[in-house]
């Protein structure tokens, strides 16, 4: 956990309440490791000599898993305001995460980029290594 050098000030509007309520939820946060747990999976399934059938699977569940997060962050963001979210070194992983899916999708095919490509290679993804990343967030004692 991260402890802050000083105490919190956090937002007190309903949402953000309800907010913080929700990211509280024992049940919200199991369902949110799970997903990255799944995501794991997928990520070291998309390296493995599959039939190219399963090229537009992985490009949905890419699609997916990154709504998810856009939601996760979002939430989360809502909940303890700009201040306090960028406090958490996760929360900065996250943010480069989207940052770098949202620059691909701009960007357009990986063959301009040169990196990350979508087994399609229809558009850009965040390169595998650093979604793998948020992974470590499954084992928060080893930091």
């Amino acid at each position: 956990r991260v402890k802050p050098a000083k105490p919190r000030l956090w937002p007190q509007a309903l949402p953000r309440r309800l907010a913080r309520a929700l990211l509280r939820n024992t049940w919200y946060r199991r369902v949110i490791y799970v997903l990255i747990g799944t995501n794991s999976m997928f990520l070291l399934m998309e390296h493995a000599p599959l039939a190219s059938s399963w090229s537009a699977f992985f490009q949905a569940q890419t699609h997916l898993f990154f709504a998810l997060l856009l939601l996760e962050t979002l939430v989360t963001f809502l909940a303890f305001g700009a201040s306090n979210f960028l406090a958490v070194p996760f929360h900065m992983l996250d943010m480069v995460l989207i940052a770098t899916s949202v620059a691909g999708y701009t960007l357009g095919s990986g063959a301009e980029v040169g990196w990350g490509k979508l087994p399609g290679g229809v558009a850009w993804a965040v390169p595998s290594f650093l979604r793998i990343l948020r992974t470590f967030r499954l084992f928060p004692v080893l930091l």
